[in-house]
């Protein structure tokens, strides 16, 4: 996994975001935003180490509510390309309506990772 995208339903601003790994070990990231309800985390490196990762994230939403929320997951280079990413989210947003929105971007999220992984193994059993 190289990428994380996050989109959301409503234009965001300000966005502070940390990933970490296994043992919260920080992961190198780069942030950018391609449209104002799209986030992409762009990670220095490939993935590689098996483990539980963290991605929180702080943002504002155009109504200016303060967010700050979080994704889990959970990767494995061995894991079956068909099987989904498992991610879940932890909001500790003050509004629950825009963590609702959040929420249906992050499903996006994980779709895409899953996608990615899978596309990915593919074409390492081509070149194998």
């Amino acid at each position: 996994m190289e990428q994380i995208d996050l989109v959301f339903n409503e234009a965001v601003n300000a966005p502070g975001v940390i990933v970490t790994g296994p043992a919260g070990l920080l992961v190198d990231a780069v942030v950018d935003q391609p449209s104002p309800n799209h986030l992409r985390i762009t990670l220095a490196a490939p993935l590689e180490i098996e483990g539980s990762y963290r991605v929180d994230y702080q943002l504002v939403s155009v109504d200016e509510d303060p967010l700050s929320l979080r994704l889990d997951f959970a990767y494995e280079n061995g894991a079956d390309p068909a099987s989904p990413v498992v991610a879940s989210v932890v909001s500790e947003a003050k509004d629950g309506g825009f963590a609702w929105i959040v929420v249906g971007g992050l499903v996006l999220v994980v779709a895409t990772l899953g996608w990615r992984f899978v596309r990915s193994r593919r074409a390492l059993h081509q070149y194998s």
